[in-house]
């Protein structure tokens, strides 16, 4: 499953063009809530229908530590990486597949590195491979296929312990 964590236009317009490649990611979800809350509570129902063997694609805007929405209006909404953490873990002990962060990040230490450090203190989704980028990605950057997330060479790997 590919999930839209963001209401801009040209990431939800390339995530549904054939030439982005998302279709290998099985199903196309877009958040649309209002607020936070709403937000939160709509991701735990598209996590709810994450199979335990399904790859999971999460695209939006993206730092270091935060994702979601670009800018900081009232609408938007955001995760650290510890409150998605939060909400991944309810994939539950059984899922394995990997999931891909496709978002943008500054430093060795992305958005990634960090959700891993988070489901670890949480205890959760062990043995689970996490990838993400390093740097910044173009809204229209193809998504990779998950069956080759650990050829791709722009993409780090970190499993959850």
């Amino acid at each position: 499953m590919l999930i839209v964590i963001t209401r801009d236009e040209d990431v939800m317009e390339w995530a549904s063009s054939p030439e982005s490649g998302a279709d290998a990611w099985g199903s196309i979800r877009q958040l649309s809530a209002g607020t936070q809350s709403d937000a939160n509570r709509e991701m735990r129902l598209l996590l709810s229908q994450v199979q335990s063997g399904e790859p999971l694609c999460i695209t939006g805007h993206g730092n270091d530590t935060e994702v979601g929405d670009e800018g900081s209006h009232p609408a938007d909404w955001t995760w650290t990486h510890s409150q998605l953490a939060a909400l991944l873990a309810e994939l539950g002990e059984d899922y394995i597949a990997p999931i891909l962060m496709e978002v943008c990040a500054e430093t060795v230490t992305d958005f990634a590195a960090h959700l891993v450090l988070s489901l670890e203190k949480r205890n959760a989704l062990a043995g689970v491979w996490v990838y993400g980028y390093n740097k910044s990605i173009s809204i229209r950057h193809p998504f990779p296929k998950p069956v080759s997330l650990d050829k791709n060479l722009e993409l780090y790997a970190k499993q959850v312990q």
